[in-house]
Protein backbone atom coordinates (compact mmCIF):
# COMPACT_ATOMS: atom_id res chain seq x y z
CA UNK A 1 0.00 0.00 0.00
CA UNK A 2 1.71 3.32 -0.97
CA UNK A 3 0.83 6.00 1.17
CA UNK A 4 0.39 9.37 -0.95
CA UNK A 5 0.33 13.37 0.27
CA UNK A 6 -2.32 15.19 -0.41
CA UNK A 7 -1.74 18.34 -3.44
CA UNK A 8 -2.50 20.75 -0.41
CA UNK A 9 0.87 18.97 2.24
CA UNK A 10 2.70 19.20 -0.89
CA UNK A 11 1.96 22.90 -2.12
CA UNK A 12 2.67 23.31 1.91
CA UNK A 13 6.04 21.48 1.72
CA UNK A 14 7.13 24.24 -1.64
CA UNK A 15 6.45 26.77 0.12
CA UNK A 16 8.34 26.15 3.30
CA UNK A 17 10.91 24.78 1.09
CA UNK A 18 11.22 28.46 -1.13
CA UNK A 19 10.70 30.85 2.20
CA UNK A 20 13.53 28.69 3.91
CA UNK A 21 15.68 29.22 0.79
CA UNK A 22 15.79 32.84 1.53
CA UNK A 23 17.28 32.35 4.79
CA UNK A 24 19.75 30.05 4.02
CA UNK A 25 23.26 31.15 2.89
CA UNK A 26 23.35 28.66 -0.26
CA UNK A 27 26.34 28.74 -3.10
CA UNK A 28 26.06 28.33 -6.83
CA UNK A 29 29.86 27.68 -6.97
CA UNK A 30 33.50 27.32 -5.47
CA UNK A 31 36.82 26.79 -6.93
CA UNK A 32 39.87 27.53 -5.77
CA UNK A 33 41.93 30.27 -7.74
CA UNK A 34 45.75 28.94 -7.53
CA UNK A 35 47.18 32.39 -8.80
CA UNK A 36 45.59 34.46 -5.57
CA UNK A 37 45.75 31.34 -3.38
CA UNK A 38 42.04 32.16 -2.58
CA UNK A 39 38.60 30.40 -1.85
CA UNK A 40 35.82 31.64 -4.34
CA UNK A 41 32.68 31.49 -4.10
CA UNK A 42 29.62 32.71 -5.68
CA UNK A 43 26.44 32.55 -3.42
CA UNK A 44 22.84 32.48 -4.95
CA UNK A 45 22.05 36.20 -4.13
CA UNK A 46 25.12 37.15 -6.98
CA UNK A 47 27.44 37.95 -4.85
CA UNK A 48 31.00 36.43 -5.05
CA UNK A 49 33.18 36.14 -1.88
CA UNK A 50 37.21 35.32 -1.99
CA UNK A 51 38.99 34.11 1.14
CA UNK A 52 42.75 33.39 1.27
CA UNK A 53 42.87 29.64 1.59
CA UNK A 54 45.19 30.43 5.20
CA UNK A 55 42.42 31.91 6.92
CA UNK A 56 40.52 28.46 6.20
CA UNK A 57 41.34 26.42 8.62
CA UNK A 58 40.64 22.80 7.25
CA UNK A 59 42.46 23.68 3.70
CA UNK A 60 45.30 25.63 4.98
CA UNK A 61 47.77 22.56 5.36
CA UNK A 62 46.23 21.01 2.38
CA UNK A 63 48.69 21.33 -1.17
CA UNK A 64 46.73 23.30 -3.85
CA UNK A 65 47.03 20.30 -6.17
CA UNK A 66 44.73 18.94 -3.93
CA UNK A 67 42.07 21.93 -3.92
CA UNK A 68 41.49 21.36 -7.84
CA UNK A 69 38.42 19.57 -6.74
CA UNK A 70 36.84 21.88 -4.17
CA UNK A 71 32.85 20.95 -5.00
CA UNK A 72 29.23 22.40 -3.31
CA UNK A 73 26.91 20.18 -1.42
CA UNK A 74 24.49 19.59 -3.02
CA UNK A 75 22.01 21.93 -1.35
CA UNK A 76 24.80 24.77 -2.20
CA UNK A 77 25.47 25.15 1.57
CA UNK A 78 28.89 23.22 2.20
CA UNK A 79 32.17 23.11 0.92
CA UNK A 80 33.39 19.66 -0.22
CA UNK A 81 36.12 17.90 -0.83
CA UNK A 82 35.88 14.21 -1.05
CA UNK A 83 39.18 12.96 -1.47
CA UNK A 84 40.33 14.96 2.34
CA UNK A 85 37.21 13.91 3.73
CA UNK A 86 36.91 17.77 4.40
CA UNK A 87 33.03 19.73 4.61
CA UNK A 88 32.93 23.29 5.92
CA UNK A 89 29.55 24.69 6.34
CA UNK A 90 28.84 28.19 4.61
CA UNK A 91 27.32 29.49 7.37
CA UNK A 92 29.70 28.39 9.97
CA UNK A 93 32.82 29.99 7.52
CA UNK A 94 31.58 33.27 7.39
CA UNK A 95 30.53 33.60 10.84
CA UNK A 96 34.37 32.46 11.30
CA UNK A 97 35.87 34.89 8.55
CA UNK A 98 33.46 37.62 9.54
CA UNK A 99 33.38 38.89 13.10
CA UNK A 100 29.77 39.60 14.29
CA UNK A 101 31.18 43.17 14.60
CA UNK A 102 31.42 43.96 11.70
CA UNK A 103 28.14 42.70 10.24
CA UNK A 104 26.45 44.58 13.48
CA UNK A 105 24.81 47.88 12.46
CA UNK A 106 25.21 50.40 15.41
CA UNK A 107 22.13 52.64 16.63
CA UNK A 108 23.15 56.28 17.25
CA UNK A 109 23.44 57.75 20.29
CA UNK A 110 20.06 58.31 21.92
CA UNK A 111 19.69 61.93 23.54
CA UNK A 112 18.13 62.14 26.86
CA UNK A 113 14.40 62.61 27.10
CA UNK A 114 13.01 65.50 28.67
CA UNK A 115 10.15 65.04 30.34
CA UNK A 116 7.07 66.84 29.14
CA UNK A 117 5.51 67.52 31.99
CA UNK A 118 7.76 68.56 34.76
CA UNK A 119 6.18 67.49 38.18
Amino acid sequence: MTNLISEADYLKALQSSHRRSFRELRAVAVAYNPDQDTVDIIMADGWRIQIDRAKIAELAMLPPSALENLSLSPAGVAIELDAEDVHISLEGLLATIIPVKALARRAPAMKPVRKAFAD
